[in-house]
C-alpha cells in the first residue's frame, strides 16, 4: 500500500483587501470540453461546458438561499431527498456507471460540513438548506457524500453518505476498488472503508501543516509487476 501526503501550503501574500471570492479547490473533466469545479467559499458545485471555445455554466448545486437575487436561480439543480447540501466541500469528483441511464452520474466529495465565509456577509444559521453544520476548525463530523446528478431531470439525490472526523478546511476522498479513502486533513486522520463502510484501517499523524489530499496507488505495472 501506497499512500501520498501533501501538505497544505499558501505561499500567497494577499494584501486584507484582496478577496477569495470563489476558492476553487477542485477540478473534474468530463468528456473532452466539461468541467466540474468545487468552490469552497461559496459551497457550490458548478458545472461548465465547452471550456476551450465560449465557457457556459451549465448548472449550480448549492443553496437556493445563498444564490437568491443573484440572476443565477434557473442554473440551480432540484433537490430531491431531505438532506443538508454540502457546506465548504473538496475533492469532488465525477464518477458513470454503466447501469446509469443518459445525463446520470455520481459526484462524490468531501463534504467539510463547514458552513463559513469570508467574502460576503451571509448567514447560514438562517439558510434552511443547511442543518448540523459548524463554523471554522472546530466540529463534530464531516462526511463522505455521493450524489446522483440527473441532468434530463435537473436534480441531484445524496444516494451515500459516511460520517468521518471533522476537518473544517482542506480533505479528499477517494474510490480506490471496491473500498473507499477519506482524509480528514486538518485532523490529521485518513481511514480506509470497505465496501460496506466497515473502517479496516486509520492512519493519524501529525505536523505544522494539514494533510491537503490523501490518496492511494498501487503503481501496478508502473513500478510494480
Amino acid at each position: 500500500m501506497i499512500l501520498l501526503f501533501t501538505d497544505y501550503f499558501n505561499s500567497l501574500e494577499n494584501d486584507e483587501e484582496d478577496f477569495d471570492w470563489m476558492h476553487i479547490n477542485s477540478l473534474s473533466l468530463i468528456g473532452d470540453d466539461s468541467l466540474i469545479l468545487s468552490s469552497r467559499e461559496t459551497s457550490s458545485i458548478i458545472k461548465i461546458s465547452d471550456i476551450y471555445g465560449s465557457p457556459t455554466v451549465d448548472y449550480l448545486i448549492s443553496s437556493d438561499q445563498f444564490w437568491e437575487g443573484t440572476g443565477y436561480e434557473d442554473l440551480l439543480l432540484e433537490q430531491v431527498g431531505d438532506f443538508t447540501l454540502q457546506a465548504g466541500q473538496h475533492c469532488v469528483t465525477y464518477e458513470t456507471s454503466d447501469e446509469l441511464s443518459d445525463g446520470q452520474y455520481y459526484l462524490t466529495m468531501y463534504n467539510n460540513n463547514n458552513a463559513t465565509i469570508s467574502t460576503r456577509d451571509y448567514d447560514y444559521d438562517s439558510d434552511e438548506n443547511y442543518d448540523g453544520t459548524y463554523s471554522g476548525t472546530e466540529g463534530d463530523e464531516s462526511y463522505y457524500y455521493k450524489y446522483l446528478v440527473d441532468e434530463t431531470a435537473g436534480t441531484f439525490t445524496l444516494v451515500d453518505s459516511v460520517p468521518v472526523t471533522y476537518s473544517g478546511y482542506v480533505s479528499s476522498v477517494q474510490q480506490v476498488g471496491d473500498n473507499l479513502l477519506t482524509d480528514s486533513g486538518s485532523a490529521f486522520e485518513a481511514n480506509e472503508f470497505d465496501q460496506d463502510h466497515n473502517l479496516i484501517q486509520t492512519l493519524t499523524g501529525s505536523g505544522a501543516t494539514w494533510w491537503y489530499r490523501v490518496f492511494k496507488y498501487d503503481y501496478s505495472g508502473y513500478w510494480f509487476a
